[in-house]
């Protein structure tokens, strides 16, 4: 399991690092300007569908149905084309309302834009619309995969989507943004090419599509039922995002902007180590047996606050640093570099949290448990939105990032509450344990690491940005090697009785 996650991590280390040029490029061309604000805007498409499918829209329900029919190639097939052809109606449906109806949902989305930038978004997103019956379908055959234990290969999907945007972004020479637009869908065309290939090598093939053998009404039908309550959840969640954009599109012209400058900041530790965990964990949980599950998910949530809080303390730190070095080229000068390091340290508060409600919906889906995850994550953005409302009239634009930090970690609680509720507090309550923990060293060493990092390079008279970059990373070396130390004897105490292979015939799942 150690060397699946050590693999995935890398690969989505590559498509992170090239989702950083992309922006990056995109920065220098288009800086925070109206022209930004229009294509970041549209990219929201594509940003919502990556966190439905993380969050585990398709995952959730799949994968254990996948797991359950392996050794079985015959309803293994089936399955698979049942849920393919399930998901691939309801993200048809998505696609066409997008396509159909883009100029009032975004001038719902965005009323603050002009009608010629209402216009040039519209066209955008009619463009990009197909990325999401796309990628759903690209989420089945990444699902099927996963639950055969195979990891790596399907990560270079999103590499592949991040080099076409990045090649059509160098080809228009940032001229285009309908061809910008373009390159998503043909980026995701390449996904499930590759996918494709992928899942051929493991019986299933195109020739089997339209094959009403390898369709099942029941499966279906069951797969849908079990979904349903994740999905209603998920499908709530742009509520957040576009409600953010609607505050935001009312401020500072280039808030919008900033606010995805630094989403895909954060997205990449959140894709790095949060969700490559729990892509691994996930199909770990539905094989062993209930009552090895806590012990897992505790050392799955000791890893998590292992690698996390020194990226946070780091964040504090020298997030003007990083920003900087990133995105401070070309029209991307220093105001904007102060603002994104401001979203950046608020939005940072989110992340431990967010990662701990991965692995925990992970656990609750395993168990066969989809209401709890759906309360839990109506209950955040409710809470959410009330904060953001509240909070950006008075403290600015970067306050959306303690609004979204305050409801996730609401919603942490929330699912520990839920684990205990199907489990009893015996089984899980040692999982709390190293969130609880990740929690109050963050309160109590934030404050003094964005403190002590400014005094030290005032101190050595550094300002040049790779110097300070430098510094920077032995400052997080220092923080993850006092950090391994201080959680290996917490997370080795865990090592005996996790099984390191699954049994042989996995665990039915519980009806909560």
């Amino acid at each position: 399991m150690r060397r699946a996650f050590g693999l995935l991590a890398f690969l989505t280390l590559l498509s992170r690092f090239s989702g950083f040029i992309r922006v990056a490029v995109f920065a220098s061309f288009f800086g925070r300007g109206p022209e930004s604000d229009v294509f970041l805007t549209a990219l929201l498409v594509p940003e919502l569908m990556y966190r439905f499918l993380s969050e585990g829209l398709v995952a959730s329900a799949a994968i254990p149905l996948f797991v359950r029919q392996r050794g079985a190639p015959d309803r293994e097939r089936t399955t698979f084309w049942s849920i393919f052809w399930t998901v691939s109606a309801a993200a048809g449906v998505a696609t066409a309302i997008l396509a159909i109806w883009a100029e009032p949902l975004c001038a719902a989305l965005v009323p603050g834009f002009s009608a010629e930038r209402l216009g040039t978004l519209a066209r955008l997103w009619r463009l990009i619309a197909p990325y999401v019956l796309l990628s759903a379908q690209t989420a089945v055959m990444t699902a099927f995969l996963n639950a055969r234990q195979v990891f790596g290969p399907p990560g270079l999907g999103p590499l592949l989507v991040n080099l076409t945007i990045i090649a059509a972004i160098l080809g228009t020479r940032g001229g285009n943004l309908e061809a910008i637009a373009l390159s998503v869908t043909l980026g995701a065309l390449l996904q499930m090419a590759w996918l494709g290939w992928l899942v051929r090598a493991h019986g299933v093939s195109l020739a089997q599509a339209f094959d009403r053998r390898h369709l099942s009404f029941p499966l279906m039908r069951e797969f849908a039922e079990q979904v349903a309550p994740v999905a209603l959840w998920l499908f709530l969640t742009p509520i957040v995002p576009v409600y953010e954009r609607y505050l935001l599109s009312s401020e500072a012209v280039g808030s919008v902007t900033i606010l995805n400058y630094n989403e895909k900041l954060l997205n990449l530790p959140l894709g790095i180590i949060s969700i490559s965990l729990a892509t691994v964990l996930f199909p770990n949980l539905s094989e062993i047996r209930p009552e090895e599950r806590p012990r897992l998910l505790r050392r799955g949530i000791w890893a998590l606050t292992a690698l996390l809080l020194p990226i946070f303390l780091t964040i504090q730190a020298g997030s003007a640093t990083i920003v900087a070095t990133v995105y401070q080229r070309g029209r991307f000068a220093l105001a904007e570099t102060d603002l994104t390091a401001a979203f950046f340290r608020a939005y940072a508060w989110w992340l431990l949290p967010t990662s701990i409600c991965l692995l925990l919906n992970r656990a609750l889906f395993a168990s066969g448990s989809f209401r709890f995850p759906f309360v839990a994550g109506l209950t955040a953005i409710i809470l959410q939105i009330g904060l953001d409302t509240w909070m950006v009239p008075r403290w600015g634009p970067p306050s959306v990032g303690w609004g979204a930090a305050w409801a996730a970690n609401i919603q942490m609680f929330l699912l520990f509450a839920g684990l205990w509720w199907s489990g009893g507090i015996g089984d899980w309550s040692g999982a709390l344990v190293p969130a609880a923990a990740g929690l109050l060293v963050s309160l109590l060493a934030a404050g003094p690491q964005a403190a002590a990092f400014p005094a030290l390079t005032a101190w050595i008279g550094w300002s040049d940005k790779w110097a300070l970059l430098a510094l920077l990373t032995g400052w997080w070396g220092g923080l993850q090697s006092a950090t391994a130390l201080l959680v290996w004897p917490f997370w080795a105490q865990d090592r005996e009785g996790v099984a390191s292979e699954p049994p042989s015939s996995p665990a039915p799942p519980s009806q909560d």
